[in-house]
């Protein structure tokens, strides 16, 4: 296929350009994506990162990078063990070559290349070894596959079948250890180059050694007797297909596919992330989010992925993990002792008021009524006697407040330079508690003022931002509901015209199996009359090539007609010969018929062969004048074949027209009938015997021979037969002559 080039744009993505440049056909089946994404990276680029393996400075290098050629992707094949893999899991996960065991065995379990895999599940593999190296667990591929299943997010296009991006690895829905490592990761599909093994322990780590066996199982071996050794890659290093010949759930582990080794470790992981104290939400001001009932809004704490797969050494690892748990400890307590507060607090708070219901006055009481009241509470004392004045606080209530339960709230907002026409005054007995005030306590009470102004003003910024950030996000929203709106009116729309489709398709298809009954039918006549029209086994060549009724009719009506002109021919033929054999015999033809049945010592004809009588003279003058010619003809002949016979020859043929005449036959061409011909027979074995004896004796009984295969056999050449016929009577007359 030629290079094609078009711009993606997924929702809530990059654009990226894509330039299909693969011709292989066994990639028919990958995406557009992964097929015409092009890496980026060049070597001018400040932040291309080639760190691809751990390795101290002296030590040799085992693997080198290169960067993807113009006309090479993500899932093109290499050669020479390499193999794609994206910057981002070497950058920011960490990952160094060689592949561990582990790893090894999850890609060949997959049978995905290591590029064909998404970086986010790279993540999950190397997070699940650190955690079970931290909690002295096997690495188990059973395990891993409890814990993880496969997503898989193929790319649909109208007319034609799915095709595939990457695989990525999942938590069950019932088991969550590890955070995702990151969202979203930007730009890891165009930032990839090509890795290459350098040394042996390299290609080692990439393939397996084993004997060749040819068919029978043999060893193989080569022309020093040597055994023939060839290398079986571990796992694909390029992208195949042979990962999707499988479900998804076939990937899956249950709890009854584990060993209870399995289980106890299984088990132990679950119990080591239970033990984290839920997340509280906040937003991204530090605020705490509540549901509808005031509480905080909180989700379960998993392993930061992220934080974990930063350690450089297990030492690292070990540390990150025991503050994981520890915290989860130290905030466990936290809670606990905040609970344990509040629980005393609400205990003396129930306490006092209680003392108050039963008479005895509050720190919040009016001092006129302190004054009146009875002995003051041991626990909360009154203010002095000589900071209250009886006659102050109704002195002091200001014109529109007396009978309010509330303050109002001066009117700023509506009512303009609302303090230069009211300016703000202080009562009295505030005055005067603000005057005797200790300096101590007046900057302590400062203090408290202005940390509540402060915090005062803190919320108001923070919930005036959250307040924007909220109508930011409403805004977004709303914008996502329309088109969204949108989208679900273009489904319907959509959906209404399939419904249309199928339906019309319905018909279509309903239709189209009508169609295939008929053509079955049809088929079904065509092999009938096609058997019909077979040959069959005793079937005469004449009959060959006949594929039509109009065809076997012609050749029905040639052969009758041959037929007819045969019959008529070896009648007169006969009669002929029986003139040129009998020339003494005045033979009397006058009453002969070819259909004619001698019957009590007549000629009978069928009722439907009776000739008028002006047919009857013509016929009788028409057979005057051939027979006169046939006479002439056959006493020439006759001469000439027997010149000894002279004159005799005559007389021959007069004489077999009188035993004809006295049979009662005559010759009438244009009538077809089996009998004729039989009759021909007869007369011919009657005039052969009174030829030979002189006595007329009439023929047995004798069954007719089969004349109608008889002249389907000689179609057309019926007339040479009978000159045959003829030929030899005359051999044999010409001997009886003699």
């Amino acid at each position: 296929m030629s290079d094609t080039e078009e711009v993606l744009e997924v929702p809530g993505q990059e654009k990226f350009k894509l330039v299909d440049c693969i011709t292989d056909p066994e990639l028919d089946w990958v995406a557009p994506e992964p097929r015409g994404i092009a890496s980026v990276l060049t070597f001018d680029d400040h932040k291309l990162y080639t760190v691809v393996e751990q390795r101290r400075p002296n030590e040799p290098v085992n693997w080198t990078m290169r960067l993807a050629g113009d006309d090479e992707r993500v899932c093109s094949s290499f050669d020479g063990h390499e193999f794609a893999m994206y910057e981002y899991v070497f950058k920011e996960m960490g990952f160094r070559l060689p592949f561990s065991p582990f790893a090894v065995s999850v890609l060949k379990a997959l049978q995905v290349a290591p590029s064909q895999l998404h970086p986010n599940s790279w993540a999950f593999i190397l997070a699940f070894e650190h955690l079970c190296v931290y909690k002295d667990v096997p690495l188990s591929l059973p395990l891993f596959f409890r814990i993880f299943k496969i997503q898989r997010k193929p790319t649909r296009e109208e007319g034609r079948a799915p095709r595939q991006n990457w695989v990525s690895l999942k938590h069950h829905e019932d088991v969550k250890i590890f955070k995702m490592f990151v969202d979203s990761i930007k730009d890891f599909k165009e930032r990839y180059y090509i890795i290459r093994p350098e040394s042996d322990s390299a290609r080692e780590n990439l393939v397996d050694y084993e004997e060749e066996v040819d068919e029978q199982g043999a060893v193989r071996r080569d022309a020093n007797g040597q055994v023939v050794i060839r290398e079986v890659p571990k796992f694909p290093l390029s992208w195949t297909y042979t990962h999707f010949h499988k479900e998804s759930k076939e990937y899956t582990i249950g709890d009854a596919d584990l060993t209870p080794e399995d289980k106890a470790a299984f088990e132990s992981l679950k119990a080591f992330v239970a033990g984290f104290v839920p997340g509280i939400w906040t937003t991204r001001k530090g605020v705490t989010i509540t549901n509808a009932r005031g509480e905080p809004m909180t989700s379960p704490r998993n392993i930061n992925t992220r934080t974990l797969l930063k350690c450089k050494n297990a030492g690292e690892v070990k540390i990150c993990l025991d503050k994981m748990e520890s915290i989860a400890e130290r905030i466990l307590k936290a809670k606990k002792n905040e609970k344990a507060s509040q629980s005393s607090k609400k205990k003396v708070e129930s306490k006092a008021a209680q003392r108050t219901r039963s008479g005895t006055p509050s720190a919040q009481v009016i001092p006129h009524q302190v004054a009146g009241s009875g002995t003051p509470s041991s626990s909360i004392r009154p203010p002095p006697a000589k900071r209250t004045r009886e006659e102050e606080p109704v002195e002091e209530v200001p014109t529109g407040m007396i009978g309010l339960e509330k303050f109002p709230v001066p009117r700023c907002f509506t009512v303009e330079r609302f303090f230069e026409k009211y300016p703000p005054e202080v009562f009295a007995a505030e005055r005067s508690a603000i005057l005797n005030q200790e300096p101590e306590v007046r900057k302590q009470q400062h203090a408290r003022d202005m940390a509540a102004v402060i915090r005062m003003v803190s919320s108001s910024l923070v919930l005036g931002d959250e307040r924007d950030l909220l109508a930011g996000q409403v805004e977004a929203y709303q914008t996502r509901v329309d088109r969204l709106k949108g989208r679900i009116n273009k489904l319907k729309a959509d959906a209404e015209d399939y419904e249309e489709k199928k339906k019309h398709w319905g018909d279509k298809v309903e239709e189209h199996r009508k169609r295939g009954e008929e053509l079955t039918a049809a088929r079904a006549e065509i092999e009938r009359l096609t058997a019909a029209m077979a040959p069959g086994e005793d079937e005469h060549a004449a009959a060959e090539g006949l594929t039509t009724r109009a065809e076997l009719v012609k050749v029905i009506a040639q052969l009758s007609r041959d037929f007819v002109e045969g019959t008529e021919y070896a009648f007169k033929n006969a009669v002929q010969q029986i003139k040129l054999l009998n020339p003494e015999v005045d033979l009397v033809t006058q009453g002969m018929h070819v259909n004619g049945e001698v019957k009590d010592g007549q000629i009978v004809l069928p009722a439907n062969l009776v000739l008028s009588d002006d047919e009857e003279d013509f016929g009788e003058n028409e057979d005057q004048v051939h027979e006169q010619h046939d006479e002439n003809f056959l006493v020439a002949l006759f001469c000439q074949n027997f010149p000894r016979a002279g004159s005799n020859g005559a007389a021959v043929i007069v004489r077999a027209r009188q035993v004809f005449e006295q049979v009662g036959v005559f010759v009438r061409a244009r009538h077809v009938f089996v009998r004729a011909s039989w009759e021909l027979y007869k007369h011919l074995e009657l005039f052969l015997s009174y030829a030979n004896t002189g006595t007329l004796v009439y023929p047995s009984s004798q069954p007719e021979p089969p004349i109608a295969s008889w002249v389907l056999g000689h179609g057309t050449g019926t007339m040479g037969s009978f000159q045959e016929l003829s030929s030899s009577s005359r051999s044999s007359t010409s001997l009886m002559v003699n």
